[in-house]
């Protein structure tokens, strides 16, 4: 699959109040928005025409559009994030993933999932399960009948792109 287009979000102000376990102290917005930058023109460079949304200062952490939503060739699905104060970034990724997708799926609760613990490889899904992605989205994007799985954390689900549907877990 050739990829044609990605939306992206510059950091926002804000960026620095984001979600973050790295240790190595508050990010630098100026360094975040050079980078950003960097990244877009590399995608031009690529081929990409780019939908460029507008920072979200009220979402820290919304320039990591990829969290927000599973996007394929054959559609997409928003997610619920597994973190509270992202939950606001869904609607306005799915109004711009709206124009390509004019049905788009949404994870419901209990489930969560962030997009970036997904991972798109040919025909099938690895979902890793994590603190922001829970075992429940298997009861919102039910496994076949034929199927069962016994989950922990550190598993990964497995589904097919055909039917975007968990059909098992692996350790990861």
């Amino acid at each position: 699959m050739r990829f044609t287009r990605a939306i992206v979000r510059p950091p926002a102000a804000t960026f620095a109040a984001g979600i973050t376990t790295s240790g190595l102290g508050p990010p630098d917005l100026a360094v975040a928005l050079e980078q950003h930058e960097a990244y877009c023109r590399t995608l031009e460079r690529l081929g990409l025409s780019l939908s460029r949304l507008a920072p979200d200062p009220e979402f820290p952490d919304s320039t990591f559009v990829e969290d927000a939503a599973i996007a394929t060739s054959r559609g997409a699905i928003l997610t619920r994030p597994g973190a509270a104060s992202r939950a606001g970034e869904v609607a306005s990724l799915g109004a711009a993933l709206g124009q390509w997708f004019p049905e788009l799926d949404r994870i419901g609760a209990p489930g969560t999932v962030d997009g970036g613990d997904v991972c798109e490889a040919g025909d099938h899904f690895f979902i890793r399960v994590s603190d922001r992605t829970n075992v429940q989205t298997t009861d919102v994007v039910p496994l076949p009948a034929n199927k069962s799985s016994t989950v922990s954390p550190g598993l990964v689900a497995i589904a097919t792109s055909r039917s975007i549907k968990p059909i098992g877990f692996c350790a990861g």
